[in-house]
């Protein structure tokens, strides 16, 4: 886990925030940044950071063919006592805002026919997701569903 310093992110454009501030930011040059807070002072996050979870499950579902997020590096950033996680995004929309943006009744249920399937394959796989929801999940330019939750690898 490198260690970075906060600055060079504060140009980026805020895409989530929570009571704990910025959690995931958008890169002028496409790439992501997710920050990590850890909530309890003891926990299994001081010895494996939520962020080297997010790059290790990553890296195990790509190993088994899912669609996911490459993830480039993993930050520790001591000046906001948070971890981060630098990766690229998949290419394509999240499912709410699809949903949002007005498709049609026939492309949800086709969208709800193909996230079903793709949740019992990988559930084959050995996949648990662990938040699983319509802004985690993407439809990719293929028009299978694509991850950005957190998952673990049973």
């Amino acid at each position: 886990m490198k260690i970075q310093n906060h600055e060079g992110f504060l140009a980026a454009a805020v895409l989530e925030a929570n009571f704990y501030g910025k959690k995931v930011l958008a890169l002028a040059d496409g790439r992501m940044l997710k920050r990590f807070h850890r909530k309890k002072l003891i926990s299994s996050a001081a010895k494996h950071p939520h962020a080297q979870r997010f790059a290790d499950n990553s890296h195990g579902l790509a190993k088994l063919g899912a669609p996911c997020p490459e993830v480039l590096e993993v930050y520790r950033v001591p000046s906001i006592s948070r971890d981060a996680v630098l990766y690229s995004p998949l290419a394509g929309k999240a499912i709410r805002q699809l949903i949002e943006a007005g498709i049609s009744e026939s492309e949800v249920n086709s969208l709800r026919h193909s996230i079903q399937a793709f949740i019992t394959v990988q559930h084959g796989k050995g996949v648990f997701f662990r938040s699983l929801h319509l802004v985690n999940i993407e439809r990719i330019p293929t028009g299978t569903p694509g991850l950005l939750a957190q998952t673990s690898l049973i």
